[in-house]
């Protein structure tokens, strides 16, 4: 029978982030694959948000999820390092948003992919 190592290294996706807190004003983490309820809750989010192109149409709440979305999904990091929602509404804009939403859907679908 064919050896199966779970054990082996995972991918992940580098992120730099800015940071008012660190030396050098980044901090760099490490993205893992999402667990299954981070996965159900991009996918509602995907549902009810559309496309990253809408975001003339999106009403508060919808930007909010997001906010709280990205922060989950950026926690989810090797590093440990925990990050709020606030946290990225300090550092980040809308259009910074929008851009780790469209790449981390990307990131997903090429774990998914690569595991068929």
């Amino acid at each position: 029978m064919r050896e199966l190592n779970l054990a082996k290294a995972r991918s992940t996706w580098k992120v730099t982030l800015p940071c008012s807190d660190s030396e050098n004003g980044v901090r760099v983490i490490h993205i893992k694959s999402p667990s299954k309820n981070t996965l159900t809750e991009l996918y509602e989010l995907k549902d009810s948000i559309g496309s990253a192109e809408n975001i003339q149409k999106l009403d508060p709440r919808s930007i909010g999820a997001m906010w709280d979305f990205a922060a989950v999904a950026m926690s989810n990091n090797v590093e440990k390092y925990e990050i709020t929602a606030d946290e990225l509404e300090e550092e980040l804009s809308l259009t910074d948003l929008f851009e780790f939403y469209a790449g981390y859907i990307e990131f997903v679908n090429e774990q998914t992919k690569g595991k068929n």
